[in-house]
């Protein structure tokens, strides 16, 4: 008779440190920088190089400030991570908004209140975006709208882009003026820049 071989319990609880390990490592790897919704970086129409971090604690704060509109919150991080292009290609060709009138804008897009920064920042992207893409309805040239259009296009496409998981169908090159434009003023509202 044999007698029944006992093992060791040693290589049970190594494999299974090994499979909690290897799980842990791989949660890991979903984002490399957690509490990071995207960063960014360019090269603008200066030369010089721009970086843009979004965190998440800013993307869903100018999620919520933005709810009014029901934009998803990708798109809200799409506008978030390209605004400081859209703004400085538009003031190359000579377009620029005033805090005044962002916040013109999100009082009758949204309503009264305080908003963040970032959501501030998601409509101005938002605003000028919609001018470059739709010249014919005045503001800017269509030329100089075509050169902007170029050249956020050419920028975005040599851009190094990160997002993070949870928000990766987030892509600032699909920006189209649709889908950059909020809804339309209520009537007798004014545009920012009416008087």
């Amino acid at each position: 008779m044999t007698t029944p071989r006992i093992a060791s319990r040693a290589p049970r609880l190594l494999t299974a440190a090994a499979a909690l390990l290897l799980g842990a490592s791989a949660l890991g790897a979903c984002s490399a920088q957690p509490g990071i919704a995207a960063t960014s970086s360019y090269t603008g129409l200066d030369g010089a190089t721009h970086s843009t971090t979004i965190t998440e604690k800013d993307l869903q704060r100018a999620a919520k400030d933005l709810k009014p509109l029901n934009w998803p919150v990708a798109k809200t991080l799409t506008l978030l991570v390209s605004a400081d292009l859209i703004e400085e290609v538009s003031a190359a060709q000579g377009l620029t908004v005033s805090d005044e009138q962002i916040d013109l804008l999100l009082n009758d897009q949204v309503g009264k209140g305080e908003y963040s920064a970032q959501a501030r920042r998601a409509m101005r992207a938002t605003y000028l975006y919609g001018v470059i893409s739709k010249p014919d309805q005045g503001g800017i040239d269509a030329s100089r709208a075509a050169q902007a259009l170029s050249d956020i296009k050419r920028i975005n496409n040599a851009a190094d882009l990160e997002v993070s998981p949870r928000y990766s169908n987030a892509r600032p090159w699909i920006l189209d003026p649709s889908v950059a434009e909020p809804g339309s003023p209520e009537p007798g509202a004014r545009k920012p820049g009416a008087r």
